[in-house]
């Protein structure tokens, strides 16, 4: 004999599993926002990074902008901000990261951070990120300091041939 479902047992099996996912889908939609801040964060992190080592290689100094009002981090060449040719510009509002910053730690005067020749930044940028529901107080820390004694070049103990 063959066992059917009765509409009683699908009907109970449709409500059951449309209550859970009325209780995962929140869930997966902060998961979704916490990791476009988190894309968003490495991704300026990274872009940072590149600018005080491409500073270095060329001995030339370079600017960052985080734009709050137009959510776009700016790269400049040169420690004019704007006024230098545009090396790097990311949309932090479009996709993939569809993030707005809310605020930054960079002051108004000048209104951008430098990083000099030897690929040291002024000082670290602090922002506020948010995606939709959540929001997150963010810091890039970056080369602040000439280490004495340190050489662009490495110090090794040889490497015998």
């Amino acid at each position: 004999m063959r066992h059917a479902f009765t509409l009683f047992e699908l009907v109970i099996t449709l409500v059951i599993v449309g209550i859970v996912a009325a209780i995962a889908a929140p869930r997966i939609t902060s998961a979704n926002e916490g990791t476009r801040i988190e894309a968003a964060e490495s991704r300026i992190a990274s872009e940072m990074l590149a600018a005080s080592e491409s500073a270095r290689a060329n001995g030339s100094s370079r600017s960052v902008l985080l734009d709050a009002d137009k959510d776009q981090f700016i790269v400049y060449e040169g420690a004019n901000g704007p006024s230098g040719s545009t090396i790097l510009t990311i949309n932090l509002g479009a996709s993939p990261y569809r993030i707005d910053v809310t605020s930054t730690s960079i002051p108004s005067t000048p209104g951008y951070l430098v990083v000099d020749g030897y690929g040291i930044f002024d000082r670290n940028l602090k922002f506020i990120a948010a995606a939709d529901s959540i929001s997150k107080t963010i810091t890039i820390h970056v080369p602040s300091e000439v280490v004495e004694g340190a050489s662009g070049l490495g110090s090794g103990g040889g490497g015998g041939r």
